[in-house]
């Protein structure tokens, strides 16, 4: 089940009724959910739910879906962690004044943030006071309106960054690896439609240092399963938010992984079986995709439709 980008229309009841889902998993005889992407895998109740009623939620524990779907608490997380942050406050701002006061300290340009939003959601870029002025009390609105919360906080915006997610898996015994990076950063209303693994901007030491802070956000609230870390606009020395849910992302990832294990099973390479597989996902038709990858070559190199065959995993949405 996967979350409308547009927000204009309604979740399906399903969704908005989770406890219609919970009977009919006693009623089929199910021992498991899996939450699907956004929605109910966001959820702390429906993960809580779903172990009152004894049936295993194929996801993430309660507590680090709590920690981390809170921005402004997972940046907390990540400070603690050691995981580079990009600057900004995380403090409770209770007045427009106060927003215009944070951000001239932070200095322009800089993002207000919903702390619950997602999706490209909740979001004002501001250049100056007078955008602050302009977009503080819309963006608590926005907030509330979309995810019942209207805090919000602010933060430097880094101009021409680069979207680079980082894939965890981890198991209930403690075990966390990184399956390295996805490059998501053409983007059409802060929304992504190429998703390509890995990126061809990352360089090897990079890969290792965002994996290892990665693996360490996820370490430090307990996360198993799979996960994604967004690492905060790469390319300006801000590495850092953790987000840590399913995502349907985690297909390029899986598909780039997957390659790269078939090789290894195939030839007996016993090596990283990190290093070596491509994939790439995009999230509209392909002619609109590929118009967009010839448009901004600087961003995945137009590597997208070079490609063979065999390792694209388009997706049309």
């Amino acid at each position: 089940m996967r979350r409308s980008g547009s927000g204009r229309h309604p979740p399906p009841t399903a969704i908005s009724r989770p406890s219609l889902i919970l009977l009919a998993a006693k009623e089929t005889g199910a021992d498991c959910i899996h939450p699907g992407y956004g929605f109910l895998s966001e959820r702390e109740s429906f993960a809580l739910a779903c172990a009152e009623a004894g049936i295993a939620f194929v996801g993430p524990p309660p507590a680090a879906i709590a920690a981390m779907g809170d921005k402004i608490e997972s940046k907390k997380l990540a400070k603690a962690a050691g995981v580079n942050v990009v600057p900004g406050y995380l403090g409770e701002i209770d007045s427009t004044d106060h927003a215009v006061e944070i951000a001239g300290g932070i200095g322009y340009p800089v993002m207000m943030k919903a702390s619950a939003g997602g999706g490209g959601k909740g979001m004002r870029l501001a250049y100056s006071e007078q955008d602050v002025r302009e977009g503080f009390e819309a963006t608590k609105r926005e907030g509330l309106a979309s995810f019942g919360d209207d805090r919000v906080f602010i933060e430097k915006f880094i101009e021409s960054p680069r979207h680079i997610e980082i894939q965890l898996i981890g198991d209930q015994h403690g075990n966390i690896v990184y399956l390295n990076e996805r490059e998501c950063s053409i983007q059409r209303r802060h929304q992504k439609v190429v998703e390509e693994a890995p990126s061809p901007f990352v360089t090897p030491k990079m890969r290792k240092a965002m994996g290892e802070q990665a693996v360490a956000l996820a370490r430090a609230v307990g996360y198993y399963s799979a996960g994604t870390v967004e690492p905060d606009r790469v390319g300006r020395g801000h590495d850092g938010r953790g987000v840590l849910l399913p995502r349907d992302e985690h297909a390029a990832s899986g598909r780039a992984s997957r390659d790269r294990g078939d090789y290894r099973a195939r030839s007996g390479r016993t090596d990283d079986p990190r290093r070596g597989g491509r994939a790439a996902r995009v999230r509209a038709g392909r002619g609109q995709a590929q118009r967009l990858v010839d448009r901004e070559p600087g961003v995945c190199g137009g590597s997208v439709s070079r490609l063979p065959a065999e390792h694209r995993a388009f997706g049309a949405v």
